[in-house]
């Protein structure tokens, strides 16, 4: 059966995977984890929640029964009255003068502001309580497991890609044979020799690390170097080392 190791955070992570005893090692390390971006599922979350709620109020809307003074629009006498009893009050409005008209708006605002607190009673707070309540109540209790599931949720909605590594890609520097996916974002990197090959007797280490340099956010070369410098956590690469040179099989690598 295999194992699972996790390493119980949503920051990118360095891994390092020592296949050279006969139980591999696994070992997770931050470039700077005090500093690191820490992603969530509470958004997501958020936005889903937010999603049913509005379909539940289209729902729940669309089935309450017209009110008895609503305009009715396919009725062409009733909107012409409508329309002449609206023109001729703002004409008499107007014919008052401008300060009457200004009393007359000012009037109207207050209105309609006793309305609007009027309309804020017991069923508006239920409604802005079942939007607000049950993501707090989804997320929170179980903050932890959706932190594990975090990197589950990404590498299923990534767009992959798959490279598969033969002997003719093997390159040799002082530390000893090697290949490499040079650029990649650490979202997945799953990986799987040909079985009885030399790809797999002769594979001992893969190990997950972030480029190291450091950055700030600048809109020009000159000026902005001087800003706090930020950790790279966003661009990585992944080295598969051999103890020797493998001569059959293949390695292929799916990675985002």
């Amino acid at each position: 059966m295999a194992k699972k190791f996790n390493g119980n955070s949503s920051k990118n992570a360095r891994i390092k995977i020592d296949y050279r005893d006969k139980n591999p090692k696994v070992n997770f390390s931050y470039p700077s984890k005090k500093h690191q971006k820490e992603f969530s599922m509470f958004p997501k979350i958020c936005i889903c929640w937010i999603i049913i709620w509005l379909i539940f109020m289209a729902i729940f809307t669309s089935s309450q029964p017209p009110t008895k003074d609503e305009l009715n629009l396919g009725n062409h006498t009733q909107c012409l009255t409508y329309f002449e009893d609206y023109k001729n009050e703002r004409c008499e409005q107007l014919s008052g003068g401008t300060m009457k008209y200004f009393n007359i708006l000012y009037e109207d605002l207050k209105e309609d502001i006793k309305d609007t607190k009027e309309e804020i009673n017991s069923k508006n707070i239920f409604f802005f309580l079942l939007l607000v309540i049950p993501p707090l109540l989804i997320y929170f209790p179980f903050r932890q497991r959706w932190k594990n599931y975090f990197p589950k949720h990404q590498a299923k909605m990534a767009r992959k890609k798959l490279v598969v590594f033969k002997p003719k890609d093997i390159k040799k520097d002082d530390k000893g044979y090697f290949v490499e996916i040079p650029v990649f974002n650490n979202i997945i990197l799953n990986y799987k020799t040909t079985k009885n090959s030399e790809f797999s007797k002769y594979l001992y280490l893969c190990e997950i690390r972030e480029h190291n340099f450091k950055y700030v956010a600048a809109k020009k070369l000159k000026g902005d170097e001087k800003k706090k410098k930020e950790i790279n956590d966003e661009i990585w690469y992944a080295r598969f080392s051999f103890s020797d040179k493998p001569t059959t099989g293949q390695l292929k690598v799916l990675f985002r």
